[in-house]
């Protein structure tokens, strides 16, 4: 067992070099889709949220006079006032330019509960096969 290999040269090809992401939307309005299902993201009476920039790639997610929000048990709601650690979700892209949110009151994953559409902030993380909800697609929105 072992051994060794010996190379010339060899060339690398990358047609994508800096991968699928785009560039955190911030201070702009957005729509949040479900990857699998299709249906928006929706909080309260919310479906579209303007994102904040919580520094470091983390966000807040503001709809009317309220930020959405996630208590100790991962439940989702919208809450009134300043944005804290419970109003604060890393963004994160997965590699093939899916959006996941992890919340930092959790460190879970927000998802969309199939069937209800509840949304709960209590995944450990995307599962291989797409169907825990937890994958996201995105757009921005036009101002009104």
């Amino acid at each position: 067992a072992g051994g060794f290999a010996d190379f010339d040269s060899f060339d690398v090809r990358e047609p994508n070099p800096g991968g699928l992401t785009r560039a955190i939307p911030y201070g702009r309005r957005i729509e949040i889709r479900a990857a699998g299902a299709g249906g928006a993201l929706r909080v309260g009476e919310a479906e579209s949220f303007t994102v904040a920039d919580r520094g470091l790639g983390r966000v807040a997610l503001r709809a009317g006079g309220g930020f959405v929000s996630v208590n100790g048990e991962g439940e989702v709601a919208l809450r009134r006032g300043r944005a804290g650690e419970a109003e604060t979700f890393q963004w994160i892209e997965t590699y093939t330019g899916e959006l996941t949110l992890m919340s930092l009151a959790t460190h879970r994953y927000v998802r969309v509960e199939a069937g209800t559409g509840r949304v709960r902030a209590d995944s450990p993380g995307p599962q291989p096969d797409g169907g825990d909800g937890v994958r996201f697609r995105w757009v921005m929105l036009t101002r009104r």
